[in-house]
């Protein structure tokens, strides 16, 4: 049976995991249709009817920790929860965020977007950081991320992350800012 990321009966594991500490990286893809047995939900739709108007907004990317749940939607929204899963914030993102999931980061959330690129966003607010309000050091490091990548970012340190691109791979060092 296949259970949503967002299912309440992960609740437990989302709060034992913020409790001690423990970050969550999820990648989601396949919405529920595909693990449908077949049959009628999978019949070929009427061309009269909308497309898919069935699917409801799937989660992209997540992050777990001890502020909450964050999470990238099929509907371009960036989500914060509290650990109990109450919203704290909700907000509209002016691009399409990846399938990666997303980075903590002192008080930061990075966001992976397609085509290539790092947007940043407040952890209190959601609100997107713009290049101008950002170091200018950390906007030079994040504009070096110019590829899609091909597998999650991979946490080695704190600050620290190694990017997988069809052209190798980059160390990212928020802390000290650079690649």
């Amino acid at each position: 049976t296949h259970i949503q990321s967002d299912d309440p009966r992960y609740d437990p594991i989302w709060a034992m995991c913020a409790k001690h500490n423990k970050p969550v990286v999820i990648h989601t893809s396949d919405s529920y249709g595909r693990f449908l047995p077949i049959g009628p939900e999978k019949a070929p739709r009427d061309p009269s009817e909308p497309f898919r108007p069935h699917l409801r907004e799937k989660l992209r990317g997540i992050a777990v920790s001890p502020l909450g749940i964050f999470a990238t939607t099929t509907r371009d929204r960036l989500l914060r929860r509290d650990v109990k899963g109450e919203s704290v914030w909700d907000t509209k993102l002016g691009y399409k965020a990846s399938t990666q999931p997303l980075y903590l980061f002192e008080d930061r959330v990075f966001v992976f977007s397609q085509p290539a690129g790092v947007h940043v966003h407040e952890v209190e607010t959601g609100e997107e950081l713009a290049p101008e309000k950002l170091d200018e050091s950390l906007a030079a490091v994040l504009g070096d991320v110019k590829e899609n990548l091909l597998r999650p970012p991979i946490e080695v340190g704190e600050g620290q992350l190694v990017l997988v691109s069809a052209s190798g791979l980059k160390r990212l060092d928020l802390a000290e800012k650079r690649v």
